[in-house]
């Protein structure tokens, strides 16, 4: 499962979640600046301001999400 593979990339780096969700869609909580940084290459869907500085967003896959896509994310994350 391609979310799930995001899901253990963000929790190595010690993103916390919303929620815990076994589904394709996942919840992680990024500091505005680790956002910032990840919306130069990709799009999320807003979800909840947790308070200034930290945003819970929506990260969706579907079964055209292409696993050369979710490399990339994975990576970028890593670079956080």
């Amino acid at each position: 499962n391609e979310a799930l593979r995001i899901k253990d990339a963000l929790r190595a780096k010690g993103i916390k979640f919303l929620i815990d969700s076994p589904t394709n869609q996942q919840f992680p909580i990024f500091s505005n600046a680790q956002l910032n940084q990840l919306s130069k290459k990709y799009l999320f869907s807003i979800w909840q301001q947790m308070d200034d500085q930290h945003t819970a967003v929506r990260i969706c896959t579907s079964w055209g999400t292409k696993s050369d896509n979710i490399d990339s994310l994975i990576e970028d994350i890593k670079m956080l």
